[in-house]
């Protein structure tokens, strides 16, 4: 296992004295720099110990998985500077959750919404391929959009699809929040390309915890056991980075070496 924080460089030399593996980097960021603040990054993370294992939060609201302003051609383009920009970091893959990008409201046309969301990760698949990148779909949970909220509903999309480089984010933080069971991720399993986990704390998403220490045991040791060698990132929004990345890391190889020793 593989051990990673989904956060900006600005953290990037924290992550370095903890011992990750890998930093996740905001796509829509990566995207709006310049040039010359590109380049920076590159060679931060070619000199350093971690490296970047793909890109989260892809997109910005203006590109549209669906709903209003969907837009594929518009899209297309944005997908090629961003694997672009993913090739140069040597990058495995970017996840698509983008919650302000899913203009879908309840009472609009499901059918259609699957539609507009199949055509897209088609069309960023089909990109990400040039350059060696997977396309991860992520499900969410209810406070962030309501549409696409069930890791199985992702699990028959990148099915349906049928593309070698198209999978699926497993989010321990959005299975918690919309009671998902270990039988729905073993549904899901056989699609899974990459980890993310973050914990609820009132109305904030902070580090993962010792609070919920069995759920992640269970809902990690189908993963660990199936021979899982991709990356776990931490994915929160609040609360100290310094100490959150720390507390997570240790956390979860005391998880994961709990689950290779029972075996």
């Amino acid at each position: 296992m593989k051990y990673g924080c989904g956060t900006t460089m600005q953290n990037y030399h924290i992550l370095e004295e903890l011992g990750f593996d890998y930093i996740e980097l905001p796509g829509n960021q990566i995207a709006a720099m310049s040039e010359e603040e590109f380049l920076q990054v590159q060679k931060t993370i070619e000199q350093g110990k971690v490296k970047c294992c793909g890109f989260n939060a892809a997109l910005p609201p203006e590109i549209v998985l669906t709903g209003d302003g969907y837009d594929l051609e518009k899209a297309k383009e944005y997908a090629q500077k961003l694997c672009q920009r993913g090739k140069a970091l040597k990058i495995g893959a970017i996840g698509i959750g983008s919650p302000k990008s899913r203009r879908f409201q309840k009472g609009d046309n499901l059918d259609r919404a699957w539609m507009e969301t199949n055509a897209f990760l088609c069309m960023f698949a089909d990109v990400a391929a040039e350059y060696g990148i997977t396309i991860m779909y992520e499900s969410l949970n209810h406070t962030e959009s309501a549409f696409g909220l069930k890791i199985r509903e992702g699990a028959d999309l990148i099915q349906k699809i049928n593309k070698p480089n198209l999978k699926i984010v497993f989010d321990i933080y959005h299975m918690f929040m919309e009671n998902e069971t270990v039988e729905d991720l073993q549904y899901a399993l056989p699609y899974v390309y990459h980890i993310h986990i973050a914990e609820r704390v009132g109305e904030e998403r902070r580090y993962p915890s010792e609070k919920l220490y069995d759920y992640y045991k269970t809902l990690l040791t189908p993963v660990v056991k199936s021979g899982y060698t991709g990356a776990i990132c931490t994915e929160a929004f609040d609360g100290d980075v310094r100490e959150g990345a720390e507390r997570s890391i240790l956390l979860l190889k005391k998880i994961v070496a709990e689950i290779e020793q029972e075996g």
